[in-house]
């Protein structure tokens, strides 16, 4: 049996599968602001799945909303579950459960969305994409040959500046940067009110320029046959995709990437997961 886990700012998604391919069953639950109320519940869940499934566990897959130094088998800065940082891969998991610590992998949980995508969402179909996710923040990273690109440290698109003087969000210091206009805590903040809440085709219009901008230096820095769009916001793709290609094409030199909304939803980083594990796993 293998693991994937989703810890979300906001929930945490556990599945198990018997091939690394079909999911077998999914847990969810509000991730807890405490780190060992978090590693009970964890912990709690996949004890539950071993009785269910009498299976032990072969491998587990973390993904995680911030940085890590796969080296040392440490998170690094974990921006929505702080009390994460700086910890090593195996502190989440009881050895009861996994004795071997080198069979715990984590992942940006962007990185991970982008690879389940890849293999068996909207960017089955092409070798190289950019998966950028819509959400709180802005993450993503580039998938080539339905792997994630091993030359990338961070997987934060979403803090690259594309307006020195401009905008700043609550949460980050730094002006200016594609989250601060891309970002769905971005749009509250700019039009005053919700993506999902919003049909005025004068926002979307706004939304969709500044989007443009960023995507168009994403297209120049990771040259992807199709960019896949995540996240939240992505859920209303309806309402800026036209304008998004219109922005793009007034800029673009090269051959118009396509634009494609994600599809496999919260199952994303899961199935990415396991996609991760079977890597890391040589299987």
């Amino acid at each position: 049996m293998y693991i994937s886990i989703d810890l979300g700012g906001t929930n945490t998604r556990i599945a198990t599968s018997l091939n690394l391919t079909d999911i077998k069953e999914v847990h969810k639950f509000k991730t807890e602001d405490n780190f060992l109320r978090q590693k009970y519940q964890i912990n709690d869940t996949i004890e539950q799945f071993v009785k269910s499934i009498n299976k032990k566990v072969e491998g587990v897959a973390i993904g995680v909303p911030g940085t890590l130094d796969l080296k040392k088998r440490k998170f690094g800065k974990i921006m929505n579950f702080p009390p994460l940082s700086g910890r090593h891969f195996d502190d989440l998991i009881d050895e009861r459960f996994v004795a071997d610590q080198k069979k715990i992998f984590a992942m940006n949980d962007a990185a991970l969305a982008g690879l389940g995508e890849a293999y068996a969402g909207a960017g089955k179909a092409y070798e190289t994409i950019a998966y950028i996710t819509l959400s709180t923040s802005v993450g993503g990273a580039r998938i080539a040959h339905k792997k994630i690109d091993n030359s990338q440290l961070y997987f934060e698109p979403g803090q690259h500046i594309i307006n020195p003087n401009g905008n700043s969000l609550i949460y980050c210091t730094e002006k200016g940067c594609f989250a601060a206009y891309a970002s769905g805590t971005a749009f509250k903040q700019s039009f005053g009110i919700s993506p999902e809440k919003c049909a005025d085709p004068k926002i979307w219009s706004s939304y969709a320029r500044h989007l443009s901008i960023g995507l168009y230096n994403i297209l120049c820095f990771w040259a992807p046959e199709a960019i896949i769009l995540g996240g939240g916001v992505s859920k209303m793709f309806k309402h800026f995709h036209k304008p998004l290609q219109e922005y793009l094409a007034e800029m673009q030199p090269f051959s118009m990437p396509d634009i494609k909304q994600a599809e496999l939803l919260d199952d994303a980083g899961i199935i990415g997961g396991f996609q991760y594990l079977k890597g890391c796993l040589n299987l």
